[in-house]
């Protein structure tokens, strides 16, 4: 019978059970217990770091696993991931071969550029990238 009354619940023991529970909680409040809430955002600051996003899902990973090791009781993710990773390590070579080094020399071979050089221009490093990416893919 009591489960029928509670389950319709009409406006008179509605306002008996309400006012039951504030009376209650006069008598005996509950502790505050302020949530500790933090929010890791991409800011400026980061992106000057780490540079433009998207990051790659690797950098995503390390990031989720600092939070992680804090041990947090939830953890909420609120990054799309629509397109596959341009960043991945095994998609470097194929996006250094959409484009190989045009250089004056020879646009096939990087062996006019001095690999002792302390500093060398980007085209000098994207070239010996491309270079690496050629031997690493000819097995």
């Amino acid at each position: 019978m009591l489960v029928i009354v509670r389950a319709l619940d009409p406006a008179g023991v509605q306002s008996l059970r309400l006012h039951g529970f504030d009376f209650l909680e006069e008598l005996t409040p509950r502790k505050d217990q302020p949530l500790r809430v933090g929010i890791v955002s991409i800011d400026d600051r980061s992106l000057a770091q780490y540079g433009q996003w998207p990051w790659s899902r690797a950098r995503v990973a390390q990031l989720v696993d600092k939070i992680a090791a804090g041990k947090p009781s939830v953890l909420g993710i609120d990054i799309i991931f629509a397109e596959p990773d341009r960043l991945r390590p095994d998609a470097y070579p194929n996006q250094i071969l959409k484009f190989p080094p045009q250089s004056s020399t020879n646009s096939r071979s990087c062996q006019h550029m001095s690999r002792s050089s302390p500093t060398l221009s980007a085209e000098s490093r994207r070239c010996l990238r491309w270079e690496a990416a050629m031997r690493l893919l000819a097995g």
